[in-house]
């Protein structure tokens, strides 16, 4: 009886205890900054648009997955330090599908632009903060240009459109023939818009802390899985944060090493009172 309750205990932790956060950098770049500065990794306001690192963890047994984005630019749209522009969508795909253009150079991938069918997931956010909903994005089946240019505003899929990195509409950066005079990062996947009656898959919600975090919790029922590619930007794409993350587990490891650690305690702890038991006799 005794030991049954250990293992009972253990599993609860096990299956309930919070899982620590992953912490990841800021690595990426992406390609297509013609403002031609010494900090390829930021166009424009450091302090508005810098993405520091996001932390990636797991919460409700493991079928919510949380994800905070460390960012000043927290709480900018709206204001005049955000230039008109606005929170992207988070963008997810499997590792395997995940290929990004050109060599890492410490993920930093300096000419990595969007290609069509590069990300499978999104969770798809109102303008404030609130409610959320995570989408399967179907196959690209049309890339539309913008004006008369060949850069493309979004791209069409089965269930809605990949919209392009912009500054008020307009995909082109300064001081490319078309642009409206800014410069931002272009070809960048920012916003996924579902089309007119798509419901998402799942439910989720997010909130912001002002010039500090962009907090999603994503209830997708550990869909997405543990180990998988995911984006993130403002919809100019000033900076962008895009790379392999893992979920790490509540217990030393995950899956059969954190079952082994719980046995092993589980044995010292039986272990411990056999020998107490012993000494009583």
């Amino acid at each position: 009886m005794w030991t049954s309750r250990i293992f009972s205990v253990l599993a609860l932790v096990l299956l309930s205890g919070p899982a620590a956060a992953g912490s990841y950098g800021d690595t990426y770049w992406g390609g297509i900054n013609t403002q031609n500065v010494s900090n390829k990794d930021v166009i424009g306001s450091s302090s508005t648009f810098n993405i520091s690192y996001v932390d990636v963890s797991r919460t409700n047994g493991g079928n919510t997955l949380k994800i905070v984005i460390h960012t000043g630019y927290a709480g900018a749209p709206g204001t005049s330090a955000a230039l008109g522009t606005t929170y992207g969508s988070l963008f997810f795909t499997s590792v395997a599908n995940y290929s990004p253009i050109g060599a890492s150079s410490g993920g930093r991938y300096a000419s990595d632009t969007y290609q069509p069918n590069d990300w499978t997931w999104a969770f798809v956010t109102s303008p404030t903060p609130g409610a959320g909903g995570l989408y399967q994005i179907g196959a690209v089946q049309q890339e539309v240009e913008y004006k008369n240019t060949d850069v493309a505003k979004y791209y069409k899929t089965l269930d809605g459109k990949i919209i392009m990195s912009n500054i008020n509409g307009n995909p082109v950066t300064a001081p490319n023939s078309g642009s409206n005079g800014s410069y931002f990062r272009q070809g960048q996947a920012v916003q996924f818009a579902p089309d007119a009656g798509e419901k998402a898959l799942y439910g989720g919600s997010w909130s912001v802390v002002k010039g500090s975090t962009i907090t999603y919790y994503i209830n997708d029922q550990h869909t997405l899985g543990d180990t998988f590619a995911m984006s993130w930007a403002m919809t100019c794409a000033n900076d962008v944060f895009q790379r392999v993350v893992s979920v790490p587990g509540p217990v030393v490891g995950a899956g059969l090493p954190g079952l082994l650690v719980v046995a092993g305690l589980g044995g010292l702890l039986l272990r411990r009172r056999r020998s107490r038991a012993s000494l009583a006799q």
